[in-house]
């Protein structure tokens, strides 16, 4: 989320997991090194995730 926001600052959230998990962190610096066809595929699947996110909530408060 910190790669997108105007502000560019640090981001940092606390989860519980119920299943074990993968957890994989990409630094900004790290992604701009890799080259464009490996960003777009980051940026792709990560707009992915984000859309479907956004659907999911637009669902809940549609249903409230």
């Amino acid at each position: 989320m910190a790669l997108f926001s105007a502000g560019g600052g640090a981001r940092s959230a606390s989860v519980e997991a119920f299943t074990p998990v993968n957890v994989v962190r990409i630094s900004a610096r790290s992604l701009q090194r890799a080259s464009d066809t490996c960003r777009m595929h980051f940026y792709k699947a990560f707009l992915e995730v984000l859309t479907t996110r956004l659907s999911l909530a637009n669902a809940r408060i549609a249903n409230v």
